[in-house]
C-alpha cells in the first residue's frame, strides 16, 4: 500500500527475481497508476501540467492515468485484447502509456494504443548509447499517427518531446 510496506519485503522481491529462470523480458508486469472511477478524476486533471525539463513547456488537460508496460511483449497472442478488458472500466482515466521494452518495434502493437480513446502521451526510456536502436522509429511513427505526443527520457537534461 506505500512504498514502506513493499521495502519491508524488497530481500523476498530480490530472492523472487532471481529465481526467474527464463528470460527475464519474457516476464514483465504491467501496472496502471491512477484514479479508479472519474470521478477522482476531476480534481485530479482539472489542474494544468507543465513539463519544465523540455526546451519548451506545454500546458495540458488530461486524464491522469498511467500504464507501465515494463517488458510486456503486446503482440503475445490475445494479450492486447485481455489489457483493454482489462482496462476497460478505467480506460477513460488513461492518458499515458510508458512503452514496454523502451519502444521497441518487437514488443509494439499499435492496437493497444488506438484502443484508449484518451490517450495523450506515450513515452520512452532509453539511454542514448543503446545499441539496440531503442525506440523504434516505427514505434514512434506509429504513435504520432494517433495524435498523441511521443515523450524521449534520456540520461540528458535535453530530453526530446514530439508534440502533436
Amino acid at each position: 500500500d506505500s512504498i514502506e510496506d513493499i521495502l519491508k519485503h524488497k530481500d523476498k522481491l530480490i530472492i523472487a527475481y532471481g529465481k526467474v529462470t527464463s528470460d527475464l523480458n519474457k516476464n514483465s508486469l504491467l501496472v496502471y497508476s491512477g484514479p479508479k472511477e472519474s470521478s477522482q478524476m476531476i480534481s485530479l486533471v482539472k489542474h494544468k501540467c507543465q513539463f519544465l525539463w523540455f526546451w519548451r513547456y506545454h500546458d495540458y488537460d488530461f486524464s491522469s492515468g498511467c500504464l507501465y508496460c515494463g517488458d510486456a511483449d503486446l503482440n503475445e497472442a490475445g494479450l492486447v485484447n485481455y489489457l483493454l478488458a482489462s482496462l476497460n472500466p478505467i480506460i477513460s482515466l488513461l492518458g499515458t502509456v510508458i512503452l514496454p521494452h523502451h519502444g521497441a518495434i518487437k514488443n509494439h502493437n499499435k492496437a493497444l494504443f488506438a484502443g484508449l480513446s484518451n490517450l495523450h502521451f506515450c513515452v520512452a526510456s532509453f539511454g542514448t548509447n543503446n545499441t539496440y536502436g531503442h525506440p523504434s522509429d516505427f514505434v514512434i511513427a506509429d504513435i504520432i499517427s494517433l495524435s498523441c505526443d511521443f515523450i524521449a527520457i534520456t540520461e540528458n537534461q535535453e530530453s526530446l518531446a514530439i508534440f502533436m
